[in-house]
């Protein structure tokens, strides 16, 4: 079997490019291309193009990542500020290999004791040290089975943030509301003593 991968580079204005119910549509001179939502596994920030993956073509398109965020589909995650992936293409997501599950899992198994001074100060020991390093973290704070008990709280985490497209931390939500990308908490005051 013999797998293409074939590079299509599509320079465009935005006015080139439209978001249909069901398909992206893209006009480069007199070529029309369509790409079903459903083809699209996901589409990465490569400056100064966007990477539009699908599972044996890319497209690339000079066009910013947060304007696609906010034009696709429900089924689409923008997981970081340089990807968006679309979840229907997404077979396992494997928790127990992520280099950030384990302090969380330590974290909330520390919570889980109902100790809140010592809960504050391994957040504090985690959250503000310089240098985080998981295998002195976890001798200061020594766990047995509690660890893999965690794993059903962490799933429901992960969800929640699909969910609610949780892409960066920290989020900040005002009155239900995700503060937008270009503003930061401390312009808050400005709005608020209005």
């Amino acid at each position: 079997m013999i797998t293409l991968n074939i590079q299509i580079k599509i320079q465009m204005p935005l006015s080139n490019l439209h978001f249909n119910t069901n398909e992206l549509v893209a006009i480069d001179s007199s070529i029309v291309f369509t790409i079903p939502y459903t083809d699209i596994v996901f589409i990465r920030c490569a400056k100064p193009y966007l990477e539009i993956h699908l599972r044996d073509k890319q497209y690339f398109i000079t066009q910013r990542l947060a304007f696609f965020g906010e034009c696709l589909p429900h089924y689409f995650c923008m997981c970081n500020k340089s990807e968006i992936v679309n979840l229907m293409h997404i077979k396992e997501i494997n928790k127990e290999n992520d280099s950030r599950t384990p302090p969380v899992q330590h974290l909330l198994a520390i919570a889980d004791k109902e100790n809140d001074q010592i809960t504050k100060e391994a957040l504090d020991n985690w959250y503000l040290s310089p240098v985080r390093d998981y295998v002195f973290f976890a001798r200061k704070y020594p766990m047995n089975g509690e660890l893999k008990m965690q794993l059903p709280q962490i799933n429901l985490m992960h969800k929640w943030t699909v969910d609610e497209k949780i892409a960066f931390t920290p989020t900040f939500f005002i009155n239900g509301y995700q503060l937008p990308e270009n503003y930061h908490v401390s312009d808050l005051k400005y709005f608020l003593s209005v």
